[in-house]
């Protein structure tokens, strides 16, 4: 009984060496997200700000998978493909 004891106390210690916890910090955004739009699979969802960003992001993980940067003003509006392959953003302009 007492080698069984020692056994399991064994095997849960190696158990617990084996898992551990993974903290992500995601800073998302620095100002305001003025813009949202999911894919057609709901697999994603992507994110206009007013950072001159856009972000996508995965759903059933909240992970960021990539940020969108470049544009000269706000993010105002964007939108998927029909088929999800394309990714589709505009900016505010006074043009």
């Amino acid at each position: 009984m007492r080698y069984s004891f020692i056994f399991l106390m064994l095997c849960l210690s190696l158990f617990s060496k084996s898992q551990s916890i993974e903290t992500i910090i995601q800073k998302g955004h620095e100002l305001a997200v003025i813009a949202i739009a999911i894919s057609p699979d709901s697999n994603y969802v992507a994110t206009g700000s007013r950072d001159k960003s856009a972000k996508l992001w995965e759903l059933s993980t909240g992970r960021e998978v990539r940020s969108f940067l470049g544009h000269e003003a706000s993010v105002n509006s964007l939108g998927f493909s029909s088929d999800g392959k394309y990714l589709i953003t505009s900016r505010a302009d006074k043009r």
